[in-house]
């Protein structure tokens, strides 16, 4: 019998982390929209998880939604091995997770909460390539991570999104370039400020006030702020064969912000 791994009419199984914040649940809606059966991963909001998924199967795609605590790499292998057993190998991953990211100088920063945000990101990510790289390299798939731009063009109290997301795209690059001989790409998108994402939370927290808000919409030739979903059309560019021939690439979906 046909096994979904080889099966030419099966849909690609697109394996999302961070599924419910903005970016992420727009990414799965794209990747749903191209032809791709999803996994989102989520952190706490069920009900948010559960609505995403009831829209991913009206629109057509095999859809679930599971709780995963990425910094426990045994849980990540796990859950990526069920998913696989279950649905076929992967051919796509996104790494769309991150938490809250507090604006502080680095000078007033604890080790603890630096340490913290280094756990959640950097090595989160990593857990989900180790876990993956097996099944991507079966069908020659492809890992996009979400970062920002602040890795290139550092604002001011932004290390805790910056730091972590540096490392995150040494990882990229590194999975390119060891791994493009299984045929398996990696590249990285990196927005700016996007309104309906962290943005929000900044602007809620008192993170980013009026006057910062104004000073960064002026220093984007854009003049505003991005949006969720187009973040996620560039990652389901890059996740789809319109891309295959990028790897190793880091692109700014930031308005122009680091021109």
């Amino acid at each position: 019998m046909t096994t979904p791994q080889t099966d030419p009419l099966s849909r690609p199984v697109a394996f999302v982390t961070g599924g419910t914040g903005g970016i992420g649940a727009a990414t799965c809606r794209a990747l749903a929209r191209d032809g791709h059966d999803v996994v989102l991963t989520y952190h706490s909001n069920t009900a948010k998880a559960e609505q995403l998924v009831s829209e991913l199967e009206s629109a057509g795609a095999r859809a679930e939604a599971v709780r995963l605590d990425l910094t426990d790499a045994e849980a990540v292998t796990v859950e990526v091995e069920r998913v696989v057993a279950d649905l076929g190998d992967l051919k796509t991953v996104v790494h769309a997770s991150g938490p809250f990211v507090d604006q502080i100088y680095i000078s007033q920063l604890e080790p603890a909460k630096f340490t913290s945000h280094v756990d959640a990101e950097l090595n989160a990510f990593f857990h989900v390539v180790r876990a993956s790289l097996p099944s991507l390299r079966r069908t020659a798939g492809s890992i996009t991570a979400v970062t920002s731009v602040a890795v290139r063009r550092f604002p001011v109290k932004d290390i805790l999104s910056g730091a972590p997301k540096g490392g995150i795209e040494v990882i990229v690059r590194g999975v390119a370039r060891e791994e493009g001989k299984f045929g398996i790409r990696a590249n990285s998108v990196a927005p700016g400020v996007v309104e309906d994402a962290m943005g929000v939370a900044l602007i809620e927290s008192g993170n980013f006030d009026p006057a910062s808000i104004e000073i960064t919409k002026r220093l984007t030739p854009l003049q505003r702020f991005g949006l969720s979903h187009e973040i996620a059309e560039v990652v389901a560019f890059l996740a789809s064969d319109r891309a295959s021939y990028v790897s190793g690439q880091t692109i700014d979906v930031d308005g122009g912000y680091n021109t």
